[in-house]
């Protein structure tokens, strides 16, 4: 859990120390308006960050992290 706090501690400190500047708050609108068609989609995830835990990235890890979904690359040296 401890992990997980200063996880998301960091990032909202990243997230915030980002918009300083008017240009970066503007970039930042302009981004998630782009991308989804609303630029409150951006500030969502401020919200949703807070929603991060232990239980739901175990939760979203097993979802995605299974055999079924893994690549395997070997190579093999030219020696």
């Amino acid at each position: 859990e401890e992990l997980v706090r200063r996880s998301v501690a960091q990032f909202r400190l990243e997230l915030f120390s980002s918009q300083a500047s008017h240009s970066a708050k503007a970039r930042f609108i302009g981004k998630y308006e782009t991308i989804t068609g609303d630029f409150r989609k951006g500030v969502d995830i401020i919200e949703k960050i807070n929603l991060v835990n232990k239980d739901k990235i175990v939760e979203v890890a097993k979802s995605y992290l299974r055999k079924a979904n893994r690549s395997l690359v070997f190579g093999v040296s030219k020696k």
